[in-house]
């Protein structure tokens, strides 16, 4: 018998098995995941947050915006006259507007049913809008904490009950709306007799 050119075959020795090499590779992968998922979390979170605020100060300004155009829309009904202090938070809704406006998004669900919060200017009470100097800066809704106990129609005649509820780089602001119809969030509630008898 003759030897074969070449050597016996030895036995192979067999490593692991691919799914092994695959599932230890996902676990390595995983571990050192962790971290990174964590850091771009803890970057994304206040970005999320930030966003959020300006969704709902924007959504606030929505709502005085659109309460102030139906004060205004009775103010064309009535020769121009603002409604009076003690019924301007029932006017919008003949107008169009939900009762759900009055409240502010950034207040959340837990507001006491029946409170509002959105004040009108007391020194518009009843007033032409042809009695008002500069609309401009006259002051007709601002944000401000009311109850029940407020009644119905919040109103004030105090800068001091301004309420600022929203975020923003610079500190906190609150919605303002003003007689010639536009919005603003501002820091500060300007005088409310400003713009009226300049």
């Amino acid at each position: 018998m003759q030897q074969p050119p070449y050597p016996p075959a030895q036995p192979r020795r067999r490593g692991p098995s691919a799914l092994v090499i695959v599932l230890i590779v996902f676990a390595v992968l995983a571990v050192l995941a962790i971290p990174v998922i964590a850091v771009v979390a803890a970057l994304l979170l206040p970005a999320f947050s930030q966003a959020r605020e300006a969704a709902w100060r924007s959504a606030c300004q929505r709502n005085v915006m659109q309460i102030s155009q139906a004060l205004s829309m009775y103010a064309m009904d009535w020769e121009q006259t603002l409604p009076p202090q003690d019924a301007w938070a029932e006017l919008p809704a003949k107008y169009g507007v939900a009762e759900a406006l009055h409240r502010c998004p950034a207040t959340g669900a837990a507001a006491a049913t029946g409170s509002r919060d959105y004040t009108f200017n007391a020194w518009l009470d009843a007033l032409s809008y042809r009695d008002i100097a500069r609309p401009s800066v006259a002051v007709l809704l601002f944000e401000a904490d009311s109850s029940p106990a407020d009644g119905m129609n919040p109103s004030s005649t105090r800068e001091d009950s301004f309420t600022p509820r929203h975020s923003r780089s610079g500190g906190p602001v609150g919605v303002i709306s003003y007689a010639d119809g536009h919005v603003s969030s501002a820091p500060t509630l300007p005088p409310l007799t400003q713009g009226i008898a300049d």
